[in-house]
C-alpha cells in the first residue's frame, strides 16, 4: 500500500516506516515527509533470505541511506527513526555502523 494512501486511512498519530534497499528508495521516503521510521537493508547477506537481486548495502550503504534521510528530516523538520536489517556477521562489525 503507498504510503500516502495508509496516511490517509490511519489515525494521524499512527506510526508508519518502509523498507528501503537504496539511495533512491531512501530519498522518495524521505522526500514524502509522510513517514516516521526506515528500515534499511539489507546491510549483510544472511543466507536466510532470497535478496532477489538486490544488493547488499554494507556499512557504506548505510550511512548513505542515512544522509539521505537526515536530508529529509532537515527538509521537513521531522525525524525519521531508521534500524539496519540484517543479520551482523560478527558483534564487532555493529561497531562499524556506530563510528561512520
Amino acid at each position: 500500500m503507498p504510503v500516502a494512501l495508509a496516511r490517509s486511512l490511519l489515525p494521524k498519530d499512527t506510526i508508519i516506516g518502509i523498507s528501503v534497499s537504496n539511495v533512491e528508495e531512501a530519498k522518495a521516503a524521505a522526500a514524502s515527509g509522510l513517514i516516521d521510521y526506515v528500515g534499511i537493508g539489507a546491510v549483510w547477506w544472511t543466507g536466510s533470505k532470497d535478496l532477489k537481486g538486490k544488493l547488499c548495502l554494507g556499512v557504506d550503504g548505510v550511512g548513505e541511506v542515512l544522509d539521505v534521510i537526515a536530508e529529509g528530516e532537515r527538509k521537513n523538520d521531522k525525524v525519521i527513526k531508521s534500524v539496519a536489517i540484517g543479520k551482523p556477521p560478527s558483534p564487532r562489525a555493529l561497531l562499524l555502523l556506530t563510528y561512520r
